[in-house]
């Protein structure tokens, strides 16, 4: 990796890694443009504020209580433009039992349980992924979501 300050005609400058712009300075010496990354962007760089309030699991989200709205073998999409995180909490009502948190068709947390016991699965859903709880003679007691 090769950083480097390079000198602009109007006399600002910028603080470059491997060619690329990283910090824009103004004549003053005050930064004018700090690079954000692009989602999916694993080089390293400054991150704005904005960015990460936009992007970061948590940050700026709730928890909601979706247990009367969410019902089980139900597929469901994530749609804002975050992650989100999904809890399930669900109770056995039979000694032959399943649940499975599913996120794009993929078992994320899976789980069998003693008649009458309780357990909880939670999984993290992209933005734009497709979620459900598949579940066999088993009951939910709580669906959380933090969005």
């Amino acid at each position: 990796m090769t950083t480097t300050i390079k000198s602009n005609s109007d006399g600002s400058s910028a603080i470059q890694t491997n060619g690329v712009d990283r910090i824009q300075i103004d004549t003053s010496g005050v930064p004018l443009l700090v690079t954000t990354p692009s989602t999916g962007d694993n080089s390293k760089k400054i991150a704005t504020t904005e960015f990460v309030s936009n992007t970061a699991l948590g940050v700026g989200q709730t928890w909601v209580n979706a247990t009367g709205i969410r019902s089980a073998n139900t597929p469901y999409v994530n749609d804002t433009s975050r992650p989100i995180l999904v809890t399930v909490a669900t109770q056995a009502n039979s000694t032959t039992n399943s649940g499975a948190l599913n996120v794009d068709g993929v078992n994320t947390s899976v789980q069998g349980l003693g008649n009458g016991l309780s357990n909880s699965q939670t999984s993290v859903v992209p933005a734009g992924s497709t979620y459900r709880l598949n579940t066999v003679n088993q009951v939910i007691t709580l669906w959380s979501e933090l969005r």
